[in-house]
Formats: C-alpha cells, sequence, structure tokens
C-alpha cells in the first residue's frame, strides 16, 4: 500500500482511516501497459476542460446509452486484465458514490463498436460503485479501475469502459480527455438517441489506461475474499477457524509473481501479494460468514458472466460454484435478412443487429420462410402515390423503428401510449391544394393500422405532423387519419405499420387517399386574443393562429390566452395548469439570456412556443417554482420581474432542475427556487420546451414567508433556507437570521483544563478508529478525572458502504452515547454514569483537504472520580452515519481499550495512541 499527501490510508476496515508520511510499495510480478493516455497520479496530462459523455442510462432512456472508444496496439496479442479511466460528471452528477457499475468492452473493429456498445472480444459489466485509486489528486474527477481477464487479437484493439448510471439520480457521466495519444477517439451510439448516426469521431484521447498483469496478484480476489480455507484445505464457503488458521501459518509470506499467499485477503479488489495484519484482521471481522451462492450465468446471446449470484443473472444460473465452460452453446437459428436471404448460426441479437428476423432456435434456412422486403420497406424508397386507392403487403416488411411522435412533442393524441411502429410501408404524396387530406384504411386492410404523416424529410427524430391508430367503426383496428393543414406544394411522407412484431404473418390492405380544399372557420389570434371567421387552416396558420375547424364560427369560440407576455394568465400559489399544445410560436423578439443557466439545458429558440404567467406575492420571503409534472413534458422556464411587459428583467431560468430534484417528476422539468420577494413583488413566469416542445403540464408555485427563513449550517456551508429544507440536510437552524451573522464552522481551541488530549494538526500524522454500536466495535479512552462536569470528544462523521468511505452530510443528527467507567484491573470496569448527546459542532480543521473535524459535548455532572470514557454512535450498521474517534496525540498514556461485539474489553496494543477529548472536572 501507498500513500500520498492529501489521501487518507485506509488500513483496517473499516475501523480505522490513517495517514502517515510514507508507507513502502510492494509490487510482485510484472505489469505490461497496452495503453496509457492516463499519465501521472496528479492528473497533469488529463485535459478537464475537454470531456466525452460515457454513459448506459436507465431503461427509458436506453437510446442515450453511448460508448467513448478509443484504440491501441496488441502485437503480442496479449489479454488484458485492469482497464483504468479518469471519470468525471455534468449536469446533475453528485459523485461516484452513485455510479452503479463499469462495463468493460473490447471490440475487434469499430464496425462491431457501432453495431452494438458490448464488445466483440470481451465484455463484462461489473456491478457496484467502481473501486478508485486513493493516489489519485486531480479534483473533480475519479481514476476508477476494472479488473478481470479477458482475451483479445492480436493488432488495433478498440476499448471503451462505460459507467452504468442512471441520468435522473446522478445525471451525466463522462471519460476525461488527456494530452497523451495520436489525437483519435469515437463515441458509440448505436440507439440513436443523439442524432449523430451509431459513431463518431472526435480529435481527442481518452483517459484510459489497459494493463496485462500474469501475476496472480493482479488478478481480482474471488467473491467471498475471507473465504481462504476450509477442513480441507480448501475454500468451504463459511468463514470459521479454519480461515484464521490458514492466515497465521502464512502470515508474512510474500506473492513471488508466480502465486499469491493463501492467506491474502485484504485489501479490495484484489489484495496485496502479502499477509499482514490487515489480512487476519479481515477474516476475523467476517468471522461465521456464510459466503453467498456465485456462479456461472449463461446468456442467450453466447456470451457468459462468471461469479455472478442467482438473483443478478439475467439468463441460466448454472448453480454455486460452476465455471462459463459449463455454458451450454448458445442459442442459434435461422436469420431471414432484408433481400430475402437467409443466414444460419446466428444468436437472436446478431440477427436483430442485421436488421433481419429469428426464426427461432435451432432453425435452418432450408426450412426458414424468408420473404423478400416490399420495394417501399424504408422510407428513403418510399412509393409515390396520388388520390385514390393504393395496394400494399407488408408481410414481409421490416422495423424501422419510427417514432409514431417525437418524444418531446406530446402531439398526435391518438398515438400517445404507442412507441415505436412495426413492419412499415411508406408513402409520399406531394399536395396539389391547400385543405383538409385524408388517409385511411378503415375496413379496408386484415391488421390493426398505425398511419403517420411526416411534412419533413427521412429524419426519424423530426416529430410528426399526426397520426391515428384503431378509429373508432373501423374493424380490425383500421385507421382513418384526417390532417387539417395540408398546404398547396408541400411533400408528406406517409407510414403504415402496425402494433407488435410478428414477421411473415400476412398483413395486406389498401391505402385510399382523399383531398378537400380549405374549409373557413374560427381562427383565435392568440397573440391579441381576436378571433376571424372564414379562415382556411393554412390561412389561420400563415396567421398565427389557431384553426377551431371546419365551419365552426367565433360567436361559439373562446380563444385561450397565454402565449404572450401581453396575454400572461393569472398564477395563484399552489398548483396552475397549462398547455402549449395548441398555442402558436410566439411573438416574443427577445430571447432569454441563458447565461444565467448555464449547463441545464434550456435551448429557446426563436420558434419556442411558450407561455406565460404572472404571479404577485402576498409577502416578503421567497418563491419557488416547479414544473414538476409526471405526465408533462420536456419544459424550459424562464423567470422575470417588473411592474409590467414593457419593463421586465430576467432575473432567472432553468431547463433542468438538477441540484435539488423533486421526485415523481417527469425526467427532464423546470424549476427555479429561493427567488427572493417582497409583499407585491410580480413575477412573469414563461414556460416553453427542450428544443421547441410543447405540451401540457402543471406550475406549482410555493411561496415561504421571511418568517419561516434563517441561516443553516450544515458542516462549514451556510445558506439561507426555510426550517424544513435546512432539516433535510441536517443543519443547524437560526430563525430570522442572515449567513452574515453566523458562524457555521466553530474555531476549534485547545484543551486547557489539564485532562485530556488534543487533535494533532492536519499536516500530521494521524488516526481516526470506528466506535459505534452497528458495527460492533466500541472505544474508550483513559481519562483519570476526579470528576465529569462536562466533556467534548473530537473525530469524524463518516458513511462506510460498498467498501468505500463517505463523508456523513448529517452529523448533527446522530445521536452519541457516553459512559463513564471506574477502573477494573486496568480496563473499564464498573458503569459509574451514561446518557446520550447530539450537541454538535463542526470546527475548522479538515484533515486529507477531505474530513472536517466535528465534536460532541455531554453534560454527566458527575462529582466522583471516573477513569474511563467511553463513547460511540448508535449507528444500525453499515450505510449510516458512524463515529471515528480520532486519536493522534503525544499526550497520555498511549493506550485505549476496545470491545468487540459486546465482548471483555482489551487494552489496544496494535495503536499505541491517545483518543482525542477534553474533559472539565
Amino acid at each position: 500500500m501507498s500513500s500520498s499527501a492529501s489521501l487518507p490510508l485506509m488500513s483496517r476496515w473499516p475501523i480505522c482511516l490513517c495517514f502517515t508520511a510514507s508507507i513502502a510499495t510492494q509490487v510482485a510480478g510484472e505489469n505490461i501497459t497496452l495503453l496509457d493516455q492516463i499519465g501521472p497520479a496528479d492528473g497533469t496530462a488529463i485535459d478537464a476542460a475537454s470531456v466525452l459523455t460515457d454513459q448506459y442510462f436507465e431503461p427509458a432512456f436506453s437510446a442515450y446509452d453511448i460508448g467513448a472508444v478509443d484504440d491501441f496496439d496488441n502485437p503480442g496479442g496479449l489479454a488484458a486484465n485492469t482497464v483504468e479511466m479518469a471519470l468525471t460528471g455534468y449536469f446533475g452528477y453528485s459523485g461516484i458514490d452513485g455510479v452503479q457499475g463499469l462495463e468493460v468492452n473490447f471490440y475487434s473493429s469499430l464496425s462491431t463498436a457501432a453495431a452494438s456498445l458490448a464488445g466483440d472480444l470481451a465484455s463484462e459489466r461489473i456491478l457496484g460503485v467502481p473501486s478508485i485509486d486513493p493516489d489519485w489528486t486531480l479534483p473533480n474527477f475519479d481514476l476508477v479501475e476494472a479488473s478481470g481477464a479477458w482475451p483479445l487479437q492480436e493488432g488495433i484493439v478498440y476499448v471503451s469502459l462505460i459507467p452504468v448510471n442512471e441520468y435522473g439520480t446522478n445525471g451525466h457521466t463522462a471519460c476525461g480527455t488527456s494530452s497523451l495519444g495520436n489525437d483519435s477517439c469515437w463515441q458509440t451510439n448505436p440507439g440513436g438517441g443523439w442524432n449523430f448516426g451509431p459513431i463518431a469521431a472526435q480529435e481527442l484521447n481518452l483517459a484510459y489506461r489497459v494493463g496485462n498483469d500474469d501475476d496472480p496478484c493482479g488478478i481480482p480476489l474471488p467473491p467471498c475474499h475471507v473465504d481462504v480455507s476450509g477442513p480441507i484445505g480448501e475454500p468451504d464457503g463459511v468463514v470459521g477457524v479454519d480461515d484464521i488458521l490458514a492466515s497465521v501459518s502464512t502470515f508474512g509470506e510474500i506473492g513471488n509473481g508466480t502465486s499469491r499467499p493463501v492467506g491474502d485477503c485484504f485489501p479490495l479488489p484484489a489484495g496485496d501479494c502479502e499477509v499482514t495484519v490487515d489480512d487476519l484482521l479481515e477474516i476475523i471481522g467476517s468471522f461465521t460468514l456464510t459466503c453467498p451462492e456465485v456462479g456461472a450465468c449463461c446468456l442467450s446471446s453466447g456470451d457468459c458472466d462468471s461469479n455472478v449470484s442467482e438473483a443478478d443473472c439475467s439468463g441460466n444460473w448454472l448453480g454455486d460454484g460452476t465455471s462459463c465452460a459449463s455454458c451450454q452453446s448458445p442459442i442459434i437459428g435461422a436469420c431471414c435478412l432484408d433481400d430475402g436471404t437467409c443466414s444460419d448460426n446466428l444468436t437472436p441479437e446478431q440477427c436483430y443487429n442485421a436488421s433481419g428476423f429469428f426464426n427461432g432456435e435451432g432453425t435452418l434456412c432450408v426450412d426458414a420462410n424468408c420473404g423478400i422486403a416490399p420495394a417501399n420497406d424504408t422510407c428513403e424508397s418510399a412509393l409515390q402515390i396520388s388520390e385514390g386507392s393504393t395496394s400494399f403487403d407488408s408481410t414481409w416488411a421490416n422495423s424501422d423503428g419510427t417514432y409514431c411522435e417525437d418524444p418531446n412533442d406530446p402531439g398526435c393524441p391518438l398515438c400517445d401510449d404507442l412507441e415505436t411502429v412495426f413492419h412499415d410501408v411508406w408513402f409520399t404524396y406531394s399536395a396539389s391544394v391547400t385543405g383538409i387530406l385524408t388517409l385511411s384504411t378503415c375496413d379496408q386492410a386484415d391488421f390493426a393500422t398505425v398511419i403517420t404523416i411526416y411534412d419533413t424529410d427521412c429524419d426519424p427524430s423530426q416529430p410528426s405532423e399526426a397520426c391515428s391508430s384503431g378509429t373508432t367503426g373501423c374493424s380490425n383496428g383500421t385507421a382513418t387519419l384526417q390532417y387539417p393543414l395540408m398546404t398547396a406544394g408541400t411533400t408528406y411522407l406517409i407510414q403504415v405499420g402496425t402494433f407488435a412484431e410478428d414477421y411473415g404473418v400476412p398483413r395486406t390492405g389498401m391505402l385510399t387517399l382523399s383531398v378537400e380544399e380549405g374549409v373557413g372557420g374560427a381562427c383565435c389570434i392568440i397573440v391579441s386574443n381576436d378571433c376571424y371567421d372564414e379562415l382556411t387552416p393554412a390561412d389561420c396558420t400563415n396567421f398565427g393562429g389557431l384553426y377551431m375547424g371546419g365551419d365552426t364560427l367565433c360567436k361559439d369560440i373562446t380563444c385561450s390566452g397565454g402565449n404572450t407576455c401581453d396575454d400572461a394568465i393569472v398564477f395563484t400559489e399552489g398548483p396552475n395548469a397549462f398547455d402549449t399544445t395548441e398555442l402558436s410560436v410566439s411573438d416574443e423578439t427577445d430571447l432569454p439570456d441563458e447565461s444565467m443557466c448555464p449547463d441545464t439545458a434550456l435551448d429557446w429558440t426563436p420558434d419556442t412556443i411558450d407561455y406565460w404567467g404572472i404571479y404577485e406575492a402576498t409577502g416578503a420571503g421567497t418563491v419557488d417554482i416547479s414544473l414538476c409534472d409526471a405526465s408533462s413534458y420536456d419544459t424550459s422556464l424562464v423567470i422575470y420581474t417588473g411592474a409590467s411587459c414593457g419593463s421586465l428583467t430576467q432575473i432567472a431560468c432553468n431547463g433542468d432542475e438538477v441540484d435539488s430534484p423533486q421526485g415523481g417528476c417527469q425526467p427532464y422539468y423546470s424549476a427555479v427556487r429561493n427567488v427572493p420577494v417582497d409583499a407585491g413583488t410580480r413575477l412573469w413566469i414563461r414556460i416553453g420546451g427542450w428544443d421547441g416542445a410543447t405540451g401540457s403540464g402543471t406550475c406549482t408555485v410555493t411561496h415561504h414567508p421571511q418568517s419561516s427563513f434563517g441561516a443553516c449550517c450544515s458542516l462549514d456551508d451556510c445558506q439561507w433556507l426555510f426550517e424544513a429544507a435546512c432539516e433535510d440536510l441536517g443543519g443547524q437552524w437560526y430563525a430570522g437570521t442572515n449567513c452574515n451573522d453566523v458562524n457555521c464552522m466553530v474555531s476549534w481551541q485547545p484543551c486547557n483544563t489539564g485532562i485530556g488530549s488534543d487533535p494533532i494538526d492536519p499536516d500530521g500524522g494521524w488516526v481516526a478508529r470506528t466506535s459505534d454500536v452497528g458495527f460492533g466495535y466500541v472505544l474508550a479512552t483513559n481519562i483519570n478525572a476526579s470528576s465529569v462536569t462536562d466533556c467534548m470528544t473530537y473525530g469524524f462523521a463518516l458513511i462506510y458502504e460498498n467498501s468505500m468511505w463517505a463523508a456523513c452530510t448529517t452529523p448533527s443528527g446522530m445521536t452519541m452515547k457516553w459512559t463513564l467507567y471506574a477502573d477494573t484491573a486496568g480496563l473499564p470496569g464498573t458503569t459509574l454514569a451514561s446518557g446520550t448527546s447530539t450537541t454538535h459542532s463542526a470546527y475548522d480543521m479538515i484533515y486529507s483537504d477531505l474530513y472536517q473535524l466535528q465534536g460532541w459535548t455531554f453534560t454527566p455532572n458527575y462529582a466522583a472520580s471516573a477513569e474511563w470514557l467511553e463513547f460511540k454512535s448508535l449507528s444500525a450498521g453499515a450505510g449510516e452515519c458512524w463515529f471515528l474517534w480520532m486519536a493522534s496525540s503525544d499526550e497520555g498514556d498511549g493506550e485505549h481499550a476496545v470491545q468487540e461485539n459486546d465482548g471483555p474489553w482489551m487494552i489496544n496494543t496494535e495503536s499505541l495512541v491517545d483518543l482525542n477529548f477534553c474533559v472539565t472536572p
């Protein structure tokens, strides 16, 4: 193990955090670097201003799954054992603890990387928060590593390391770039969500490092790493006496480059090739543990994941202790391709990637029923039609997967529940008149149809104009679509498909096209709230109006407002409904100032359709404005102040809220919070949509009166918040005060009572040892006090989870227990007094630039002598806040007592340091 000048070492999990000036590094075997574009541990080779998105999203956004790919030459055909990456994030990224895993992929070519993010040479997903290099010092980046054994080809190999990370909870992850390399890499997005195609070249170097380590000590420890032996000298699935004896018998052994000592089991993930006290304590700490059953997970693609539990297997789990060698052959069969040809021995995934149809396991092409796709199978090959009826046959049509509507545009009301269209055929029509276009398969097809119309080119990312499916009164789920905005001279694309993927099932029908010249009707001019009769749909649109239907009259129509500032709708505190679906494009000439909300995806354009509301504050305080609504769309929000529309000043904007997201919202919602107001302040609320999206939703206005606000101290930070928000942060709230009047961080003062030991300077050597009920390991220090009026203890508040430490954000909410003891034979004996305390202070001492010194005060008012003080946190175990008692002073006798799992007290001879406290007699 080694240390740096700024990061702590965990010398015994998870009991102790330590920092020392230097510790020697033991290296066994030879590690061959196949690729290094990361450089030194101080990150000097990294370009912190340039990163590439690299992420597996949650299933709802899988179309956006994206890989960052780089290449290296592997002339010897060596395998890879480690892949490292400089990982960072943006747009809501809260840190490495939110990352759910890493997927390692190696590809034989760029074409295979573009076809599937899963590598064809090797692919392994490793779930859990990634391990990070403690010696890495570049701020805002973590050096993460994945370990395994991946066979590679000779020559050029392509690599990606893709974080598994939910955008909704942890924003975007990204791979750093560096100055090392040939200025060539790629991003791949087979799902097409990013609209650059399946692959895009970048003139950058990805911060990757790939290593080959033939030393067994370079291979990760097995899943149950503390089970090193058993009754017959082999691991038996239970951590017991045999494991302890094996560790003792190999104590002090160091690997020779060809073997790992039996007792080497710490630290994760790969040990350190030496059997030390840390390994023994790791086994003792897991005594009586029954190891989970892990084995091979055979996937339908033919791949296999090793050492997987049954619960984590997405394929066929073979049982405990099985290996991938026991996996049966993958599912393969005949695959019908577009041109009517057939390929044998393809997996379902391979067939799908070739845009083919998989006939089933074990099928052969000689028996397969493959047909040729129709001539108008794709948008690019659309058949030109005119008025009248056109027959079609989509029996062998493929599925373009074109969305019936733009996901950001909730138009197409008849198809809201439809995600994609299957087995579609395409037509094109050039309008000769302005009016109504009618398309129909009603009672003319033998299958359920979906009809969609576009006025753009063959770009599936563009929204449709309208669509229809399963029209009432039509048999077999057939449909009729009326489009009233047909404009002379415009060419329209028409897509006819179905709901389900069912290749080879007969699907024939007739598409009838008819046109009707424009019929006059009422037209609402939203800008002025005026209404005009006898306008055609096209003319109404040209006037910036909303066509209310043929033969409608203005006297029967109410034109809705909200489309301009002058037409703003009065909003009240609480939920306010809005709908931009039927509003015209805004006539506002001033675009919002996006510099007020950078990196939030406001993306306001001159064509953005907006909705205006106005809220007048009833009193002084702050106002929150949120567009959170689970059924709404991707919104954008701008806030102005001013007495009237002619004197507005923009004060805030937001595209997607990421700093304090609510629950139960749509994936991308907008919110502006903590807007200061006085009684009578007018807030003008301008609602739009990302990249021009429209829809309905709810604008919730919340007013927080000034009397409910105050300074909130959370660690060393102060914010002006209302009490409930401060409580959510675990902070200390001071009613009616400003942050200028509050000192959140207390200046630490030495103990001047003569009974105590002070924390050492943060630049010195220090140790912090866990004292927590839930962990089953508590500490006591010798105080030898004639009386105890009050006492202060010093330490850290940390969370230990997934083999990693993280800061506890709510130390003031921790409940601590103290106990005074008499001395019995040099150890804590008879209980004299005990109680709990929540009185907490945060001090201006930061250790290793990470850990803030915390203190807890309690007042026993105990008038007699006491020899020992026990102090511990009352957590329920891992994942909750633990107290780590600072133990860094040269004062005192250099001893403290430990108690494990309510057992007997013992003097800790392993670490001769004093725990930090200050007693006032």
